[in-house]
């Protein structure tokens, strides 16, 4: 990767951002969506939150939402380029090709994700009068956070995430090149 066009290194360089932005964001929309909940192993919304403060949040959740997706799927976009400029590298980089191959796997769940994100922020857009207990957010927000498989496709995608950020620090399994090798010793 040291030897590569300008071009290569814009779009990993603009991938880092998309991804800083996916990865951060759906963190903070974590630790946002569960601090409207008790803790413990059943998830019941904080009874002495006003519920003004509980939707605010929900908004605020949604709102995230957009940075998030926007991150998510220029990095994903990108990556697709990324893998046809560099065809040909990634045989010898297997670290290469295990962090882009896992991150568009991500994307079934990702996108699955999207569209939960997607009703929930335009309902929250379109309708300013919605309350807590609407359709639009127990639907979208609560039976998303309460729903164990949703829960832990988020969680699997997010440690999916870590995973290509190890990849890409460590970069194990390098091809090198017997030719390359030999140029360099002399």
């Amino acid at each position: 990767m040291k030897n590569q066009s300008n071009f290569v290194k814009i779009i990993v360089s603009i991938m880092a951002v998309g991804f800083i932005f996916w990865f951060v964001g759906s963190l903070l929309r974590g630790a946002i969506a569960y601090q409207v909940f008790e803790n413990g192993q059943t998830l019941h919304i904080k009874q002495w939150l006003p519920v003004s403060d509980v939707l605010q949040t929900v908004r605020v959740y949604a709102s995230l939402a957009i940075y998030t997706g926007i991150g998510y799927i220029v990095t994903y976009l990108l990556s697709i380029v990324l893998i046809i400029a560099l065809r040909k590298e990634i045989k010898q980089q297997g670290w290469l090709f295990m962090a882009l191959t896992l991150f568009l796997l991500t994307g079934v769940i990702e996108f699955y994700l999207m569209y939960y994100d997607f009703q929930l922020g335009t309902g929250l857009l379109f309708d300013p009068q919605v309350r807590f207990d609407d359709y639009i957010v127990q639907q979208f927000f609560v039976s998303r956070i309460k729903n164990l498989t949703v829960a832990t496709m988020s969680a699997l995608s997010a440690l999916a995430g870590l995973t290509v950020v190890l990849f890409v620090i460590w970069m194990p399994l390098q091809k090198e090149l017997k030719v390359k090798r030999d140029q360099s010793e002399s």
